[in-house]
Formats: C-alpha cells, structure tokens, sequence
C-alpha cells in the first residue's frame, strides 16, 4: 500500500473515533450516574455489649431505735449475779410493756425493768438481735438510751445510793449475752462491766441518778459507745444489750423509753 493510501486511512479511522467520542464512547451529561453507593468495609461480626464492672456490695451504716410505742420489738430482758434458785417474790425482778409513771405522760408506753437488790450486786439488762447486717464484718456501735428514773444522784442507800450507784451500760456481742450459772450464782456469760468499770463487751454510759432531792420519776439521757468493734457472725447477726448494774442493795424500777442504736461498719 502507497504512503498516500495510509494516510487516507488513518484519516477515514480518526473520524470514526471523533464520531464515537461524541455518541458515548467517552462517556457524556446523559450517560447513566455512576454508583456512588460506598463499598463496605469487611466486618467482623456484632459488636459485643461491654460487661459491666459489679458495683462492690460496700456495708452500710444502720440505725435500730425502739420507743416501745408499739411493743417491744424483739428486746427481751434477763438478770445476772443473784442465786441461780432464787426466789421471785425476794428479788422482784420483772421486764415487761408498762406506761410510765406519774408524773410523767401516764399514756406513753415504756419498758419496765426492775430488781431488787438483795446480793451487793445486781445485774438487769436486755438484749435484742440486729439482722441483715454484712456478715463478718466489725461495726462501732454508738448509743442513745432514755428512761425514766425516781432516784435522786444525792440521795444514800445502803451500799451506795439509789442514784449515784446504778450504773447504765451500753454494748454488743456477736453471741446472744445470756446468764450461766458459777457457784450457784447466775452470771453473765459476756463481759458488760462491773458497777463504774466498762467491761470488754460494755461501755458505763453513767448512773440513772436525777437532779433534785425527791423521789419523782425525770426522763434522763445517756450517750456513748460500746468499748470495741464487734464483728458480725457469717449470717451478718450481732447482739445489742443495755444494762443497768446495782451497786444500791435496794429496789430499783427503771422504764426504757428509747434506745438508739447506730451501727457504723469499719
């Protein structure tokens, strides 16, 4: 083929490719869009919800009060150092549900508690289990307790004063606080204290003494906390007890109307 011939036909090509160019070859405004969907990118699965951390069970501090208004709520009393057989009528001992005294409101419920003094020492207390605590866990303890007493600090007795020397005690035991009998002698199987001596197990919280000279019922109260940290058992129980221990060979009548208890978790 001749030059000229080639050139002719790389001519007649170049209009075809022009004519093309024009029709869509090159793509034009009609031609369809194009996707524009983006391609996703690989996954590997659902994505797994975070554990959460366990929020720690951290102990709480509680508060047991009990004004007797509806009962006794679980207090039940007892009586240590007399003679094991010892004879009700002689030592007068009794706890139960009671209004108070005139002159105070004779309305108001209270917890009687009272003995009679007949060995030098006396002992009368009551008790009452806290539940739902953290179990094995050590608690301070603080205490408010209020009563009503009849017996002046100023006034004398024998073997002490029906005031000065009654002594209120506030503590708490991992164990029931009961009574066994030593010598034939019914004694306190935890350790409250002696008369003005706190004991490993009970704070003095004071004396039931009141201001003045007559034997008139006064609402007294007492403030303290017991002389240890107790530890809860494994079922998360400990014991509460407020005692009143006579050093006056006499009669004492005493009524409870509040104990206030706060158990703080150390």
């Amino acid at each position: 083929m001749s030059r000229t011939a080639y050139r002719s036909l790389f001519a007649s090509l170049l209009s075809v490719c022009v004519v093309l160019s024009a029709t869509g070859c090159g793509g034009s405004d009609t031609s369809s869009p194009a996707n524009t969907t983006p391609t996703p990118s690989p996954s590997s699965g659902p994505t797994a919800t975070p554990t959460p951390t366990p929020t720690p069970n951290v102990p709480q501090t509680r508060e047991v009060v009990t004004n007797f208004a509806a009962g006794l709520d679980r207090w039940d009393g007892d009586f240590a150092d007399l003679p094991a057989n010892y004879d009700l009528p002689t030592y007068e001992t009794d706890f139960r549900l009671s209004v108070l005294p005139a002159p105070l409101d004779t309305t108001r419920q209270s917890a009687l508690i009272q003995s009679h003094n007949r060995s030098d020492d006396l002992f009368m207390f009551v008790r009452r289990r806290v539940d739902g605590l953290a179990p094995n866990t050590l608690y301070e303890i603080t205490f408010d307790v209020a009563f009503a007493s009849n017996a002046p600090t100023a006034s004398v007795g024998v073997g002490g004063g029906p005031g000065a020397s009654v002594y209120v005690r506030g503590g708490a035991t991992t164990a029931r606080p009961g009574v066994t009998v030593v010598d034939g002698y019914l004694r306190p199987d935890f350790d409250p204290g002696n008369q003005a001596q706190p004991g490993r197990d009970g704070a003095n919280l004071g004396i039931t003494g009141i201001p003045g000279e007559e034997f008139v019922y006064q609402l007294k109260q007492l403030a303290g906390a017991a002389p240890r940290l107790v530890q809860t058992d494994a079922q998360g129980q400990l014991w509460l007890f407020v005692g009143f221990d006579s050093g006056f060979e006499g009669k004492s009548v005493l009524y409870l109307t509040q104990i206030r208890a706060r158990l703080i978790p150390r």
